[in-house]
């Protein structure tokens, strides 16, 4: 895939677990509690060393469709694959029961890279 740049990136599957095993039922009253998203990024087969970001987005309304997918994205965290199956990143932003967060993680080529 390539964005309006010209500059490549890969959609990759994504998968989250959370830290709580009882969600709070708001429709009965119950108070939101926070929670931490555990990002499961499926690397397998990707080459070791390649650049990936995995985006984090409020709104099904701010998560892009096709690229370029850094666009209106509340967190970004850059990584490496390191060979392995999957990438296990433990969100530090946390967010409310009664709310959703988006994840989109892409592989970018060098040229789409920028140094943190």
């Amino acid at each position: 895939l390539a964005d309006e740049s010209g500059k490549n990136s890969q959609r990759l599957s994504v998968s989250i677990t959370v830290n709580i095993s009882h969600e709070p039922n708001v429709r009965f009253f119950e108070m939101p509690v926070k929670i931490q998203a555990n990002v499961s990024v499926e690397t397998k087969g990707i080459e070791k060393g390649t650049r990936c970001v995995l985006y984090s987005y409020d709104s099904t309304e701010d998560v892009p469709t096709t690229p370029p997918y850094d666009k209106g994205y509340e967190f970004m965290k850059r990584f490496e694959s390191d060979g392995s199956d999957n990438y296990i990143f433990v969100d530090p932003n946390l967010f409310l029961t009664n709310s959703a967060r988006y994840y989109v993680a892409v592989i970018e080529s060098t040229s789409a890279v920028m140094e943190l």
